[in-house]
């Protein structure tokens, strides 16, 4: 009799070990987890020619509608159309699948921004960080506001260690400090801040350079020893962002094995778990592809791409949580290799596009 059900024991003692090696698997080491992720979802992101007729999406885009996407796709909001002038259109813009929006149609920023108490919005990061400021700057003009540069990082000559920081565009707002600054892979991504009026709305607006994951080219020894520590402690302390705009440098991280850049991460997701004030907004930005000889390691930022979004999909699909996603800008430049400038930065009009939906899409 046992014979014959000797195959039913083996199935089931076969089935039990597979079990437990899937939950040694699963739960034994996250970060061993998520460095195997497979690229599981679709890129559908495509030039739309002229007279094409490709319906536009169901409902206007807002935060909700984002949050819906996210949580449906599992991933970034990645799918729609570009229109370019040299295909017919009257200007550049992007059509998402998923929900509409009209270019120039005059938003109530001052409102939306005044019933988010955004007075204070901050930009940390490379080059790419600054040209999203810059965007946003160009949609608070759009809608009226008058912006002014109020301070800049001097730009000086490349050196051996990169491009120098200028001490002084820190020292204007702490007299005194005892600095170490030393030089950085990115001439376009110091210190510049400005302020936009509309009215009585005031928006201060801020980049800080950061172009690595771990940073410390603007340090304050002995209590700062990293961009992070000494913007957040000592340079923020006073006046915190109200809105914070982030992008990985992963750009800057390319030639790194990608375990390392995964460390790197999620030991900054932590950094912002503590530094970053709770009722500081954060919204967080993909990296985009690049061209050229570069792009052979568009595989490597795409990974790390999803793999950011699978650890903060939680946040980004409860609404209740100030930790935003926004775009997958991988999937938006993919097809805009005629709008790139070099082989990591599009022209200036994509990210004013980019920022207009941004401003559209909380202000609905």
């Amino acid at each position: 009799m046992l014979e014959d059900y000797w195959w039913k024991y083996f199935l089931i003692g076969a089935t039990a070990s597979v079990y437990v090696v899937s939950i040694i698997y699963l739960y034994g080491n996250q970060r061993q987890t998520l460095v195997s992720l497979p690229i599981r979802r679709n890129i559908s992101v495509f030039v739309e020619q002229f007279d094409s007729r490709n319906p536009r999406g169901v409902g206007i885009c807002s935060q909700a509608n984002f949050r819906a996407t996210m949580l449906a796709d599992g991933y970034f909001p990645s799918r729609g159309r570009w229109q370019l002038p040299r295909n017919g259109f009257p200007e550049v813009n992007f059509i998402p699948d998923y929900c509409y929006l009209n270019r120039h149609s005059v938003l109530p920023i001052s409102e939306c921004f005044a019933k988010r108490k955004w007075k204070r919005i901050l930009t940390i990061g490379d080059s790419i960080a600054n040209r999203h400021l810059l965007g946003l700057i160009s949609a608070l003009e759009g809608n009226g506001y008058n912006c002014t540069l109020l301070r800049a990082e001097n730009i000086t000559p490349k050196v051996r260690g990169g491009w120098p920081t200028d001490p002084q565009y820190y020292l204007d707002k702490y007299p005194g400090m005892k600095l170490q600054v030393t030089g950085r892979p990115c001439f376009s991504c110091g210190g510049r801040f400005s302020r936009c009026v509309y009215g009585n709305s005031v928006i201060e607006l801020e980049q800080l350079p950061m172009p690595r994951l771990a940073d410390a080219s603007v340090t304050l020894p002995p209590k700062f020893n990293n961009n992070l520590d000494f913007y957040f402690k000592k340079y923020l302390a006073n006046d915190p962002p109200d809105l914070f705009l982030y992008g990985p440098t992963f750009i800057h991280e390319i030639a790194e094995p990608v375990n390392r850049t995964i460390a790197r991460l999620f030991d900054l997701i932590t950094m912002f778990n503590k530094l970053v004030p709770r009722t500081t907004d954060v919204v967080w930005f993909p990296a985009a592809c690049v061209f050229g000889k570069k792009a052979k390691n568009n595989h490597k930022l795409l990974k790390l791409n999803h793999i950011l979004f699978d650890q903060l999909e939680y946040q980004f699909v409860n609404d209740s949580h100030p930790w935003h996603g926004f775009y997958d800008e991988y999937a938006l430049t993919i097809p805009l290799s005629s709008m790139k400038v070099d082989d990591v930065h599009m022209q200036q009009d994509y990210y004013n596009v980019l920022m207009e939906h941004f401003a559209s899409v909380f202000c609905n």
